[in-house]
C-alpha cells in the first residue's frame, strides 16, 4: 500500500505535467525570427483557470470543464 501522502502526490503529477505543456503552448509565442515572447490572452486565462481549480478540487476534469466554459462564454460574448 502507497502511503497517503505518496499517493497523493502522485495523482497530481498528469495534471501537473499537462499544465506545463498547457502553459508553454499558449503563453509562449515565436516570431518570424524565432524570438520568443510572452502571449497574455483568453488562452492564458483559461490554463491559469484551470490550474487553479485543478488545485481546489484535485480533479482535472472540473478544471477542463471551467476552462472550456470560459473560452465557450468569451466567445460566445464576443470578447474573443
Amino acid at each position: 500500500r502507497i502511503p497517503p501522502m505518496m499517493d497523493e502526490y502522485l495523482r497530481l503529477v498528469g495534471p501537473g505535467i499537462l499544465a506545463s505543456l498547457a502553459a508553454v503552448n499558449v503563453l509562449v509565442i515565436s516570431d518570424t525570427t524565432g524570438a520568443n515572447h510572452l502571449h497574455l490572452g483568453l488562452a492564458s486565462l483559461a490554463v491559469l483557470v484551470c490550474v487553479g481549480v485543478v488545485a481546489w478540487r484535485r480533479s482535472l476534469l472540473p478544471g477542463l470543464l471551467a476552462a472550456a466554459a470560459l473560452v465557450a462564454i468569451a466567445r460566445w460574448l464576443g470578447v474573443a
